[in-house]
């Protein structure tokens, strides 16, 4: 098994095999435990040789390689520890692919069509990484030439696009974020603006936050209140869904933020 599998790989090395390399990592997960010991080194060894050197090589086995590959990023670790590593190397990708404008271009295409993968922490590498990301877009993807790309492929798209456009309108203080031109226009124009509306919704709940994170986030309340206007009626049901649950997370917050207050008073009592 090991001669054939090395006669394999050994004319791909040079043009990057990512799927290959996962592969060897799924079956190193999976069955490395009852091979002889011959085997396991033939294959460690191996699997170096294909583990990804590039950043559009890394990008494509560590982003785009869907949850359902069986192996995370993390050797020797559980599926869940490994899977919380792959989503931290996915948005540190993000951060370096922002400050690269040929692998962004060769990337963006092939990040905006996966389905199943870990586009989201890298979007927010990406945003993170990059000083303008209106710039970013404008550079490199046209507004115009993205909703193209959604038009001609299924509605799916939309909604796996709205996540990596600049969601809020430049300028103005946090109290005053609105949603970003790009944004509007997606909903307006998709198919199934629901879709779209509910891939943008957890964005009401920032990640990143000064002072009080339960005040950040009825400060963005009004985002959602445009979001309900540009939906309609229609979408009411789902509209009371999210409001509910996000009045869930500001409460669970604020109760949060009032333990910790408790807890740093009594400690200088």
């Amino acid at each position: 098994m090991a001669d054939s599998l090395e006669k394999a790989v050994i004319p791909l090395l040079e043009a990057g095999w990512e799927q290959g390399w996962l592969a060897i990592r799924q079956t190193m997960q999976f069955d490395e435990a009852g091979l002889p010991d011959e085997i396991k080194a033939r294959l460690r060894s191996l699997e170096k040789r294909t583990k990804p050197k590039t950043l559009v090589g890394r990008v494509k086995a560590i982003v785009l390689n869907g949850h359902a590959a069986g192996v995370d990023y993390a050797d020797g670790e559980d599926v869940s520890i490994g899977d919380e590593r792959a989503e931290r190397v996915a948005r540190e990708l993000g951060e370096s692919v922002a400050v690269d404008a040929e692998a962004l271009a060769t990337l963006l295409p092939l990040v905006v069509s996966n389905n199943q993968g870990r586009q989201w922490m890298f979007g927010s590498g990406l945003a993170t990484g990059t000083s303008s990301i209106d710039g970013c877009w404008a550079a490199l993807v046209p507004v115009d030439a993205l909703l193209e790309w959604c038009e001609e492929g299924g509605p799916e798209r939309w909604a796996h696009v709205a996540p990596l456009l600049p969601a809020f309108a430049p300028g103005g203080d946090e109290a005053g974020l609105r949603w970003s031109e790009a944004v509007l226009i997606l909903l307006e124009r998709a198919p199934r603006p629901i879709d779209v509306a509910a891939s943008l919704v957890d964005l009401i709940r920032p990640m990143s936050w000064n002072g009080s994170r339960a005040e950040a986030i009825k400060q963005r309340l009004p985002l959602l209140d445009a979001l309900a206007s540009m939906l309609g009626p229609e979408h009411a049901e789902h509209i009371a869904a999210w409001r509910s649950q996000i009045a869930k997370t500001i409460e669970r917050e604020a109760r949060r933020e009032l333990e910790e207050h408790r807890a740093n008073n009594e400690r200088f009592e």
